[in-house]
């Protein structure tokens, strides 16, 4: 069985897994040691180049395009990976580091407040449904993958559950609103209703039809508006990409940022198919990207 690994910027090198005793332990731990001090330059995980404040923040998420909050599960970089070389699971509320997550509005849940309310980054689950910001440059890419557009067309599809469509409706009907207010508008205060709102809301994320606006100051409550309303100029700009061309600018940038990945490792991350993933590696592979 054979599995493929594509570094960015070389060939696609298919390495069979039952030869990897063949190639020797200390070359497959000198490239892993090589590709990780690389990753660690392009993930700012090194101390010089550690993010301090929002517009390094920003700055830091249109350099990568897109990464998550925290480090999870996947191959991409954080924003709490870019500040601290700490462990978020292992911090405690009476550790020093906790100012890092908490602090005064100058953290990393500082800014993922304020970075959406000033309308700097797109912060929401659209990738893989975990916690993560995209670079607006990146977004309409983003949009012209995932995006719907027709909300009515999904659900009657079968594609979106009622309780998406009623969160979406009422959003759009109503504006901005703290989830609290949009829990009971639709019927789902009360800890038993916790993961089908929960469930609902990474639906319609992930289709980018809401996105996170803003924040209630203090009490960590997020605010909700339609994707249309946040960021129309990301939409419309959508409307002129097509689907492959997005995965295309999208993979190129994930793989300039990771270095070298899996087909499965990607397809985990996008949810692509398989013969998609290949047909887009091998235009960029003839582009010389």
């Amino acid at each position: 069985m054979k599995s493929n690994i594509y570094p960015y910027n070389c060939p696609a090198i298919a390495v069979p897994s039952s030869s990897l005793a063949s190639i020797g332990i200390k070359n497959i731990i000198d490239s892993s040691k090589k590709i990780e001090a690389i990753r660690d330059k392009n993930y700012c995980r090194v101390i010089e180049f550690f993010v301090h404040t929002e517009d390094e923040a920003v700055e830091f998420i249109d350099k990568v395009g897109f990464c998550f909050l925290f480090s999870q599960k996947y191959e991409l970089p954080s924003l709490w990976g870019a500040m601290c070389d700490y462990s978020m699971t292992s911090c405690g509320w009476d550790d020093p580091i906790a100012t890092l997550i908490w602090g005064d509005g100058k953290t990393v849940l500082g800014w993922r407040d304020t970075l959406p309310k000033s309308r700097q980054v797109f912060f929401g689950k659209a990738i893989a449904q975990k916690p993560s910001f995209i670079s607006l440059k990146y977004l309409p890419y983003f949009y012209a993958c995932y995006g719907v557009s027709d909300y009515l067309h999904e659900y009657e599809a079968g594609k979106m559950s009622h309780l998406s469509k009623k969160i979406y409706e009422f959003l759009s009907e109503n504006g901005p609103t703290p989830t609290r207010n949009l829990r009971k508008s639709v019927s789902m205060l009360g800890k038993q209703n916790n993961y089908r709102f929960e469930q609902a809301m990474v639906e319609l994320q992930s289709k980018l039809l809401i996105a996170k606006v803003n924040a209630v100051p203090g009490f960590c409550i997020d605010i909700w508006d339609v994707m249309e309303r946040w960021m129309p100029e990301a939409i419309e700009e959508a409307k002129h990409i097509k689907r492959d061309e997005a995965m295309e600018k999208i993979l190129a940038k994930y793989l300039k940022t990771v270095v070298i990945a899996s087909e499965q490792e990607i397809a985990r991350l996008f949810g692509w198919r398989k013969d998609e993933i290949e047909k887009i590696l091998s235009r960029l592979k003839v582009e010389g990207r």
